[in-house]
């Protein structure tokens, strides 16, 4: 059997070091609990939670606007979904920083939902006329696809190593 370059790396890390070796594979496969990878997604979703405040805020200061012009009422209805898709949306966020136990699934499906929510009150001001396309909107677009990869590769990763513990260190 042949044995390629990175897998004799991860037969010599194993031989000198198991915990790290643990470690390694478990972030390869998607299962690492170290402090470390937890915090890295952590971190993606806090910001990612800023920035949709962030929009809340814009959204109720922009409502409160339109609402005492009666000539931009369909704006203001556009500005009330908005402002009651980030206000679903947050908690779903705030979650993933909690520290309480969800599983990589629970994380890109609530990060997807956040994304779906961003997009509609996008679409939804563009529909009305304006295009929202402000470097905000676009860093909370960033921030959220950030997050979602991140929890999206751990996911895939896992997903496709199911049963194949260690196999892959010997091929």
């Amino acid at each position: 059997m042949k044995v390629n370059s990175s897998s004799h790396r991860f037969i010599e890390l194993a031989s000198k070091d198991a915990n790290l070796f643990l470690h390694h594979l478990s972030a390869a496969l998607g299962h690492c609990p170290c402090h470390h990878c937890r915090e890295q997604g952590a971190e993606l979703v806090r910001v990612a939670q800023s920035r949709v405040l962030h929009a809340m805020d814009w959204a109720q200061a922009s409502l409160r606007l339109h609402e005492a012009n009666p000539s931009s009422s369909s704006l203001a209805v556009a500005l009330g979904g908005c402002l009651e898709l980030y206000r679903d949306a947050e908690p779903r966020l705030a979650r993933l920083v909690s520290g309480e136990s969800y599983s990589g699934d629970d994380a890109v499906t609530w990060l997807s939902g956040v994304v779906a929510s961003h997009r509609s009150c996008l679409d939804g001001l563009e529909e009305k006329g304006w295009l929202f396309e402000t470097m905000e909107a676009q860093n909370l677009t960033f921030w959220l696809s950030e997050a979602l990869a991140f929890y999206g590769a751990r996911s895939n990763r896992r997903d496709r190593n199911k049963g194949k513990l260690l196999i892959s260190v010997f091929a």
